[in-house]
C-alpha cells in the first residue's frame, strides 16, 4: 500500500473531479504527479511514482497551486465584513 496525501483536503470542492482529474494525469499523460516528468507508459509512470516516493501532489510552488486551482475553494477562510454586504457566501 502507497500512501497518498492531498494538500489541503477540508477546501476540496470536488474529490471525485479532482482524483478523476489527477488519474487521467497518470493514465492517460503518463505524467508524475510530483515532477511532472513524463513517461512512454502510465505503468512506467506509476513505477517512477512508487520508487521515487512521488505518490503525492507537489504543492510548494504557485505554479503548483495554479494547477490545481479549479479543485479548491477557501473562501470559508476569507474574513467576513461587519454588518455584511452580502459578499462571497453563497455555495
Amino acid at each position: 500500500s502507497y500512501g497518498f496525501y492531498i494538500p489541503e483536503a477540508e477546501f476540496i470542492e470536488d474529490m471525485d473531479e479532482l482524483l478523476e482529474y489527477l488519474h487521467s494525469k497518470v493514465k492517460i499523460g503518463c505524467c508524475c504527479l510530483f515532477c511532472n516528468r513524463t513517461f512512454r507508459s502510465s505503468q512506467a509512470c506509476q513505477q517512477h511514482m512508487i520508487d521515487k516516493s512521488h505518490c503525492k501532489i507537489k504543492y510548494d510552488e504557485q505554479a503548483d497551486f495554479d494547477e490545481l486551482s479549479d479543485f479548491y475553494d477557501f473562501s470559508s477562510t476569507y474574513p467576513t465584513a461587519a454588518g455584511g454586504s452580502g459578499g462571497g457566501g453563497g455555495g
